[in-house]
């Protein structure tokens, strides 16, 4: 069950195939824990660990990568990027062997769409319980407060996540 609306976490009307996104996804998954789906240069898919990030250099990920023009990730970046207006877009994943993220803030809010998932995944922020278990569906995480994801089970977590330009 999905947490409610809050001031952390809004549902956003989109909807999209999960089948068609993690067709895109399965050509990857064994690279890295985080597939970049833009780059600064459109071709960079995986990111040197232990990046110090500055808001300039978020911006500059608003190329979409080489690999995915023509496919429907394409279609589901341009229409965020025309609504919302996003940059730095990852397919992400957390697994048995990799469960949670450091306790962290962002410079902006982000969309997640999550794309396997289930009860035993969750985020933290604030010290809140929030979930996202409708794959497919479109959620605004405002991830400038503290937040982690966790991973408790024992299958994949895989979101599609985009940074928010504003």
């Amino acid at each position: 069950m999905d947490m409610t609306p809050s001031k952390y976490l809004n549902i956003l009307p989109e909807k999209y195939d999960t089948d068609k996104l993690l067709d895109c996804y399965n050509n990857f998954q064994d690279m890295a824990d985080q597939i970049c789906i833009s780059s600064p240069d459109g071709k960079t898919f995986v990111e040197e660990s232990g990046n110090t990030w500055t808001i300039e250099k978020m911006l500059s990920y608003d190329k979409l990568n080489t690999y995915f023009r023509g496919t429907y990730v394409d279609e589901v970046y341009n229409d965020l990027n025309d609504k919302y207006g996003i940059c730095r877009a990852r397919f992400m994943r957390l697994t048995k062997l990799n469960r949670a993220y450091s306790y962290h803030q962002d410079w902006t809010p982000r969309i997640h769409i999550p794309l396997k998932t289930d009860r035993n995944s969750l985020f933290l922020v604030e010290d809140n319980v929030i979930k996202m278990h409708n794959i497919g569906t479109t959620y605004k995480l405002d991830t400038r407060y503290r937040h982690t994801a966790l991973n408790l089970g024992s299958a994949d977590r895989i979101h599609m996540v985009f940074c928010l330009t504003k």
